[in-house]
């Protein structure tokens, strides 16, 4: 029988080697759910008041630079097994809400509910199949309606919750506008995971894909290392119509494994651009 101390050890070496192979297997750690988590730690007493938590760099619509998103976990924040859509109003007490964020009682801006189905807040059908320009279009009738600078004058409890909203908004346009981090999520939503190391692929497509990195390895020629660059992008963009196929089928086992080829090739793609970046510098 092992030790509590002994027990927490184990525990805190799983919990490292989930951060290890996240970071491992996703391009964008805005996506790091797990090292969120694990990087949350509850303080006791007074200073259990706030934490904060720096999402990683996000992308605003139409914006290049990219930022960095200081998010605040505030004492009123809810939890995982008090989140409720339809919660009383912390203002006037009522229920009901519009849009998930504003109460049809009094109007003020509710809490964030970080729990929230990213198709259920942008009121889009469950699905990996979506229109780019209802997205886009919902997306940025959310964040009209709270946008920070809206809520300049309004109480802090507003103006911390517009911003909490802002930023989950984002992070949800962001996730269903990629195919492949769309798919991702929609295997999660059902329970699904990613396969957390190369053990669950087949060894046919581990060679192709190393042998497809040393053809861009050895190629030297602009042209070249562009057409490689267009047979791949072909390649996504038939994955994507695969992947729709297989999410309406149900046939979750074989999504995960065209998904994580999609990341392969998507990975191949940024050694293709950083080299052509490094052959316009020289």
């Amino acid at each position: 029988m092992l030790s509590n101390s002994a027990l927490k050890f184990q525990s805190l070496c799983r919990r490292l080697h989930t951060i290890r192979l996240e970071l491992n297997n996703n391009g964008d750690s805005l996506r790091l759910s797990s090292l969120t988590r694990f990087c949350l730690v509850p303080k006791s007493g007074a200073d259990n008041k706030e934490g904060v938590v720096k999402s990683s760099k996000t992308t605003a619509l139409g914006v290049n630079a990219k930022y960095v998103v200081t998010q605040q976990i505030r004492k009123y924040a809810p939890t995982t097994s008090s989140t409720n859509a339809e919660s009383a109003c912390w203002n006037c007490k009522q229920g009901g809400r519009k849009n998930h964020m504003i109460c049809t009682s009094c109007g003020y801006l509710q809490d964030v509910n970080a729990e929230i189905n990213y198709f259920d807040l942008l009121d889009l059908q469950n699905s990996f199949s979506l229109q780019q320009q209802e997205l886009t279009r919902r997306f940025r009738q959310l964040q009209t309606l709270v946008h920070p600078d809206k809520f300049s004058n309004k109480v802090t409890r507003e103006q911390n919750n517009s911003a909490d909203w802002s930023a989950l908004i984002n992070k949800a346009y962001k996730t269903l506008s990629a195919p492949v981090e769309r798919g991702q999520y929609l295997l999660r939503l059902q329970g699904e995971h990613m396969p957390q190391d190369n053990s669950a692929l087949n060894t046919e497509f581990l060679m192709e894909m190393m042998e497809l990195n040393e053809k861009v390895d050895e190629t030297n020629s602009r042209e070249s290392l562009q057409q490689i660059n267009n047979d791949i992008a072909q390649q996504l963009k038939e994955g994507v119509q695969v992947l729709s196929e297989k999410f309406d089928s149900k046939a979750l086992n074989e999504a995960k494994f065209l998904l994580v080829k999609m990341k392969y090739l998507i990975s191949v793609q940024n050694s293709i651009k950083n080299k052509l970046q490094k052959m316009e510098d020289s």
